[in-house]
């Protein structure tokens, strides 16, 4: 009878101390995952402009900091939603700056890319920034966030779908573009 006692004291206090420690540790989504410290958080920082008068404030955002052959090259991109979450239906402003020297001004043509990507009933329209003055991007940071502002002239060839104001031959505008996202 004392080992059965024993047993199940010892029984006892293994699942106290298995409960115990499990309710005192953080849930991890992502137990098994390699290098899941490096998963950054889509919905984490800001990117936002002005598209033609209207704001655009991005839902989720993306970096990428890459070298190849001793060339450096980051790239930002941010998705903003319909208002109704609608599947098919985004904006999207996305930049790169190929040979990044640190944190500088990059002029579109010389070093930098931007486009605007409008999605409407499952189809792509995009619209890339015109070699200026008037479109550049501006890293003022790139330490543990990249930081900075941007601004593009985008020609139009097609009326731009669901907004008439924009018609063919025109340009889409995007202003005032500021972002801070987490490395």
């Amino acid at each position: 009878m004392t080992k059965l006692f024993r047993l199940a004291l010892f029984c006892a206090g293994i699942g106290l101390a298995l409960g115990s420690s499990s309710c005192s540790s953080e849930y991890d989504a992502y137990p098994m995952v390699p290098g899941k410290d490096t998963i950054r958080n889509a919905f984490l920082g800001e990117l936002t402009a002005v598209v033609s008068g209207v704001q655009f404030i991005a839902d989720t955002k993306y970096y990428t900091d890459n070298t190849t052959d001793n060339i450096r090259s980051i790239s930002v991109s941010g998705v903003m939603f319909s208002e109704d979450k609608k599947v098919g239906y985004n904006q999207t402003i996305s930049f790169s700056i190929y040979n990044y020297e640190g944190p500088n001004t990059y002029l579109v043509g010389e070093g930098a890319v931007g486009t605007y990507t409008l999605q409407e009933e499952g189809k792509n329209y995009t619209y890339s920034a015109v070699a200026s003055e008037e479109s550049f991007v501006t890293i003022t940071s790139d330490g543990s966030n990249i930081e900075g502002s941007f601004r593009f002239v985008l020609p139009v060839t097609d009326t731009v779908p669901g907004n008439d104001s924009i018609p063919g031959g025109g340009v889409i505008s995007i202003s005032n573009g500021r972002f801070s996202i987490p490395r």
